[in-house]
């Protein structure tokens, strides 16, 4: 995977996301759909926030093995405030 694969997703989930926004869930409207995570192991996706240009956020997508995650949840929590 790369960063080409990683934006046509976006693209994918953004010109095809087959009306799951417009769905009227009990719960509210989803916040973002984009296809399913991509079986493979070792992959983070990072997404800027739903809410636009002006906010401050981000959506990470995060597959990993279980050891993995552990290490990975362990260096996000230790460089980001």
């Amino acid at each position: 995977m790369n960063d080409e694969y990683a934006r046509s997703a976006v693209d994918w989930g953004e010109i095809y996301s087959k009306g799951f926004d417009e769905v009227a869930y009990p719960w509210g409207k989803p916040r973002y759909s984009c296809p399913v995570v991509y079986h493979r192991k070792d992959i983070v996706l990072i997404f800027p926030e739903i809410g636009g240009a002006g906010s401050n956020g981000v959506n990470i997508l995060v597959a990993l093995p279980a050891n993995e995650m552990d290490k990975f949840e362990s260096l996000f929590r230790k460089y980001l405030p």
